[in-house]
Order: structure tokens, then sequence, then C-alpha cells
């Protein structure tokens, strides 16, 4: 489960043109990770999928060359990365990727991504938090297995950068049980960051509708 924490002052993002504040709908990621299984073909599928929903946003893991075989296996390079785009660009959806790395952080900057996602495993990498903020496009950072002093070390790492981040409320469930979720820590970080919510990993279908009705402006489904 994930709760997304906009830190911007006003509670504002732009990404890809799209304006996403406390007074709009709610901006849906429908997160593919790694389910392309390494076939392109398999991963326009996905695509044509989630515009078909209506969630018209794909984020794909983007990860260096260098993670192991199982990974290189599953991963697109730069030629893969830029038919997406243009694919994402054709259905009308915005295509962007997580950065793993200063080798994937800088293929992606090439690629002129709208903007970036951070994992959670990533939280406290303040080398790759700086290198990804000074790029200048909007953040979303996933907070899974952080304390909140490493949020609020990520948050200010970011923020002194570029000051379009989004914090993401997670339990590292999957799928985390409903007394896992924890939606008052997000309520915490909206008072000490001045900070806007979201929703993502979920237990059912019906744990981002719920979150909308407290406040969440972006949402994010994965697997």
């Amino acid at each position: 489960m994930q709760l997304i924490c906009s830190a911007v002052k006003p509670r504002e993002l732009t990404i890809d043109g799209v304006r996403i504040a406390d007074d709009t709908d709610c901006w849906v990621i429908a997160e593919i990770g790694h389910n392309h299984q390494g076939s392109l073909d398999q991963a326009k599928k996905l695509f044509e999928e989630a515009a078909h929903c209506g969630g018209p946003y794909d984020n794909e893991n983007s990860y260096g060359p260098t993670y192991g075989l199982h990974r290189e296996a599953l991963e697109f390079g730069r030629a893969e990365y830029q038919e997406l785009k243009a694919y994402a660009a054709e259905l009308g959806i915005t295509f962007f990727a997580a950065a793993f790395d200063f080798t994937s952080a800088e293929m992606l900057a090439d690629l002129d991504m709208p903007a970036y996602k951070i994992a959670s495993g990533d939280l406290t990498n303040t080398p790759l938090l700086r290198l990804v903020a000074e790029i200048g496009r909007p953040m979303i950072v996933s907070t899974g297995g952080g304390t909140l002093d490493d949020v609020r070390r990520a948050y200010e790492t970011v923020v002194e950068i570029n000051p379009q981040i989004a914090l993401l409320q997670c339990t590292a469930g999957y799928p985390a049980e409903w007394e896992e979720l924890a939606p008052a820590t997000c309520c915490a970080a909206r008072i000490w960051l001045s900070s806007r919510r979201g929703t993502g990993f979920r237990p059912t279908s019906s744990m981002p509708s719920s979150a909308a009705h407290c406040g969440t402006h972006l949402a994010k489904t994965t697997r």
C-alpha cells in the first residue's frame, strides 16, 4: 500500500502537462514493473490495457546493466524505451520510469522522461536522489521500510534542489492487510511537509477509492 504525499507548496504537481492538485481529479499510475517479462510486445499490450481502463499513466522499472543476469533478461534498453515512449504518446498516456542507479537515471534524462520514480530501496540513496533532483522533473519517491527520519532526510535532500516532489507512504506488504496500511502516517507527513496524499499498493480494489475520499490526488496500482 502506498499513500502519495506531494510536498509541493502549494500542493501541486504538473506531470506531462497534467496538473495534479487539491482541486483536481486523482491521477492514476498503472505500474507495469517487469510484468512485460522482457517482451516489448507484451509491454505494449499492458500499455493498451492501461489506456482502456482510463488510467493513462504507465511506470516502468529501469535497471543499470550490472544488476544481474535475471534483471538483464528483463531489462529494456534505449531503443525499447524510445519505442515505448512513442507508443504511449500514440495511445494518449504518459510513460515514465524508475531510476535505480546513475546509468539508468542519465538514460531516462536523455529520453526526456516527464517524471521519475524512486524506489523504496533508494529512499536513503542520497547521491541518487540528488542526481535525479538535478534533472528538474517531478519526482515520486517511495518510502517503504523507511523511518520518518529517513523520509524527512530524503525530502530535504530533494526539495532544496527540486520542489517538485511527491512522497509515497508505503506499507511493504504484497498485498498489505487493512490493519497495516497506517494512513495516519500520511496525515502526519502532511503536517510537517504541508503535503498532499495519494494511494497505491492495495489489498482490494476499494482501497484507492477509499483513499481518494481522504484527499488522495495520485493513485498507484501495481502487479
